[in-house]
């Protein structure tokens, strides 16, 4: 992805992308019917094959009152499309560390930064 947030959409593989709705804001839609799965506005994700792990705030510029999703952290299963919304950086780091994601590769995604890393833990840093 050129320029980490300079394209209008990232496709993360599984039937998901991120998208850029406009400047100032950022979803994860299902790529095949453009549902919208996270609302805007997503900082920051990582994905691997399995799944995306990410922050979302309240949208700062948006008529959209973000629908009815909670701000906080955020984890898709892409396998079965379980999603989980609201955690607090301290569940984040529990489920993290229950569901053994600090073992398995991510990209991860933020405003400006795109790397890969070795611990999806440093989503919450």
């Amino acid at each position: 992805m050129s320029g980490c947030f300079g394209d209008y959409k990232n496709n993360m593989g599984n039937g998901y992308a991120f998208v850029r709705t406009n400047a100032d804001n950022h979803s994860i839609i299902a790529s095949g019917s453009q549902s919208i799965i996270v609302t805007t506005n997503v900082i920051r994700y990582a994905f691997n094959e399995n799944w995306i792990i990410g922050f979302r705030e309240f949208s700062k510029h948006s008529d959209d009152p973000s629908s009815k999703q909670p701000e906080g952290y955020f984890a898709i299963k892409t396998s079965n499309k379980d999603l989980l919304l609201g955690m607090n950086e301290s569940d984040m780091k529990s489920f993290i560390l229950d569901k053994e994601l600090n073992n398995q590769k991510f990209q991860l995604y933020a405003v400006r930064n795109c790397n890969p890393v070795d611990s999806v833990l440093k989503i919450v840093q």
